[in-house]
């Protein structure tokens, strides 16, 4: 979450906890989060969820890998580009 806060630049308060400090700032924002990657925080997965269920105009896109198994989750695949191999032609 501090990255997240970071990112908003939203300066977190010791000694509170940064997701209610978070939840407060956002909660009446209309916000998109665009957050790449997470399969490297599936543990932040369900904060995110709680996040975007008490700040109900706060949306997010994410990617991952994996699936993060939270309430609300769509899925939707994505397969690469395609390309032409052999290399570049000069």
């Amino acid at each position: 979450m501090t990255a997240l806060a970071l990112a908003l630049r939203f300066s977190l308060e010791g000694g509170k906890e940064p997701q209610a400090q978070l939840v407060s700032y956002l909660r009446d924002k209309q916000v998109l989060l665009v957050l790449d990657n997470l399969e490297h925080l599936l543990s932040e997965a369900t904060r995110v969820a709680e996040l975007l269920w008490r700040a109900p105009n706060v949306r997010a896109i994410v990617t991952s890998r994996e699936r993060l198994n939270v309430q609300g989750e769509w899925l939707c695949d994505v397969s690469g580009l395609s390309y032409q191999s052999g290399g570049p032609k000069r």
